[in-house]
C-alpha cells in the first residue's frame, strides 16, 4: 500500500504523511516532532499501528516500516531473516532517515527488534508490548520451513486459506475478545498474501524465528524501557513478561482486557504509556539483574 491509500489509513488524512523506501523497507513517514519508530510483530505489517499514528502525529515524527517480506516491503530471495538480519535493516532506515534518539516502540517479535536496536543506535526509549523473550518457545517443526520443497507444498495451501488462516490466528491466538477480528482486520492482513513470493517470504521468516537470539542483547543502562502485555496472552505471559522486565531492569503493566493484541485491543493505553515515556522518565525503574 503506497501513496494516498497509505496516508489515509495510517495518518488520519495527515498532509505531512510521505512513503519512503530503504532498501527493500517502505516506511511511512507521518507528523512532526520527537521522532517515534513504531516496528510491527513477526508475521504483521505497519497496519497494526493504524490506531495510533492519528494520536501522535501532532506530536511525533512517526516512522512506520513494513519489516522485509512484510506489507509493502519486498524480499530478495537471498534474504535472511535472523535477528541480526532485521536490525541492520532497520539500522539503514534509522540511518537513512536521520532518527535522532527516537522512542522505540516495538510489538512482539518488533520489541526484539526494538532491544537489539538498542545495542547498536542510540534510543530515547523502549516500549516493548507483547515482547518475545530469551524463553518464548518456538516450535522445532518451525525448521521444516527453511526447505523449499516444504514450502513449495504449503504454498497454495496459505493462498487459497489465508483469510480463514487469518481469522483463526487472529481470534484464538490474538485477541481476547474475538469480535476484535472484524472483516476489515482479516483482510487487510490476508491480503498482504495475495503472491506466491509473499506467502515464501513470511514461512521464511517464521523458519528464521529464534527468540533464543535474544539471550545475549541488554538494552544501554541509560535507555528507558517499559513492558507490557495482555492477561490473557499466551505468546508473551505475564510471568514471563515479568522476568524479562527484571532482566532488562524496567517496569512492566499487564492490561487485563488483553491478549497479544495490545496495540489494538487498547491503543489509549499505549498512547498514554508513549507519552509517559517521554515524559519524566520511568516510573518504578529497577536496577539490571
Amino acid at each position: 500500500m503506497t501513496g494516498s491509500r497509505a496516508q489515509e489509513r495510517f495518518a488520519g488524512g495527515s498532509d505531512s504523511a510521505e512513503e519512503r523506501r530503504v532498501g527493500d523497507l517502505f516506511a511511512l513517514v507521518s507528523g512532526r516532532g520527537r521522532d517515534l519508530l513504531l516496528l510491527h510483530g513477526l508475521s504483521a505489517n505497519r497496519t497494526e499501528w493504524a490506531s495510533l499514528m492519528p494520536r501522535l502525529t501532532d506530536r511525533y515524527r512517526l516512522v512506520a516500516p513494513d519489516l522485509a517480506g512484510r506489507g509493502a516491503s519486498p524480499a530478495s530471495p537471498g534474504d535472511r531473516f535472523r535477528l541480526g538480519d532485521e536490525t541492520d535493516r532497520i539500522v539503514a532506515l534509522f540511518d537513512e532517515l536521520d532518527l535522532r534518539s527516537p522512542i522505540v516502540v516495538g510489538h512482539s517479535h518488533g520489541a526484539a527488534l526494538a532491544v537489539a536496536l538498542s545495542a547498536v543506535r542510540e534510543c530515547g526509549g523502549l516500549l516493548l508490548i507483547n515482547p518475545v523473550s530469551p524463553w518464548t518457545r518456538r516450535p522445532p517443526v518451525l525448521d521444516l520451513l527453511s526447505l523449499p520443497a516444504v514450502r513449495r507444498v504449503l504454498l497454495p495451501f496459505v493462498r487459497h486459506y489465508r483469510r480463514p488462516l487469518t481469522r483463526y490466528i487472529l481470534t484464538r491466538r490474538v485477541y481476547a475478545d474475538p469480535r476484535k477480528a472484524t472483516e476489515e482486520t482479516i483482510r487487510r492482513y490476508a491480503d498482504t498474501l495475495d503472491s506466491g513470493d509473499k506467502i515464501d517470504a513470511i514461512l521464511r521468516v517464521v523458519a528464521d524465528w529464534r527468540p533464543s537470539e535474544l539471550e545475549s542483547c541488554a538494552v544501554p543502562a541509560e535507555t528507558h524501557v517499559r513492558l507490557v502485555t495482555g492477561r490473557h496472552d499466551r505468546r508473551a505471559p505475564p510471568k514471563e513478561v515479568a522476568r524479562w522486565a527484571a532482566r532488562l531492569g524496567g517496569p512492566y503493566d499487564v492490561l487485563e482486557e488483553c491478549a497479544h493484541g495490545v496495540p489494538e485491543e487498547a491503543p489509549d493505553r499505549v498512547v498514554q504509556m508513549i507519552l509517559e515515556l517521554d515524559g519524566a522518565g520511568q516510573p518504578g525503574r529497577t536496577d539490571r539483574r
